[in-house]
């Protein structure tokens, strides 16, 4: 009888340390997702805009070649994509080909424009690079915008057209 009481004692008490260690592991276990999920839920995220071609970036810094940066931090300045077709009201700030007529308004603007678009994820790079061509609204000359957006939010456009010299862009994606 004593020794079928032991074993019971000892049945308990292994019981209750499982227990015990399936309560921390239960307690621990969104730790370990919260750390391990912030980035990857981001990149996520970022993953499904791109694949449903519904990417909107704000853009925070101009970067004209030869010239100095320029913030844009309090600007509602923009690109966004949406399955073929772009919007995009972007500032431009560079030397231009052909004669300028002073109060000619030289920004980059697109209104629901259609767009052709190409998409490659570079896995090493943890980011997408996203080739944009369309016309500009307003002076009807081919735009081309590369963008590399990477994993955590961070997107760098370049904007290439006829007649000026490349601007680019600093910016994050609004999700």
């Amino acid at each position: 009888i004593v020794f079928s009481i032991r074993e019971e004692l000892r049945n308990i008490f292994k019981l209750n340390k499982m227990k015990k260690l399936l309560t921390i592991a239960l307690l621990l276990m969104p730790v370990f997702m919260q750390a391990q999920s912030n980035e990857e839920i981001l990149s996520s995220f970022i993953q499904q805009k791109v694949e449903s071609q519904s990417v909107f970036i704000h853009v925070n810094i101009a970067e004209p070649i030869g010239m100095s940066i320029i913030d844009l931090y309090t600007s509602n300045y923009y690109i966004q994509y949406i399955k073929g077709k772009v919007n995009c009201d972007l500032p431009y700030y560079g030397n231009v080909g052909s004669g300028v007529v002073n109060d000619r308004d030289l920004s980059i603007r697109a209104n629901n424009t259609p767009a052709e678009c190409t998409t490659v994820f570079n896995p090493k790079k943890k980011l997408w690079k996203i080739n944009i061509a369309f016309i500009r609204d307003k002076d009807s000359e081919k735009t081309e915008c590369q963008i590399q957006l990477y994993s955590n939010g961070l997107a760098y456009l370049r904007i290439q057209a006829p007649g000026r010299s490349t601007i680019s862009f600093e910016g994050s994606i609004v999700l």
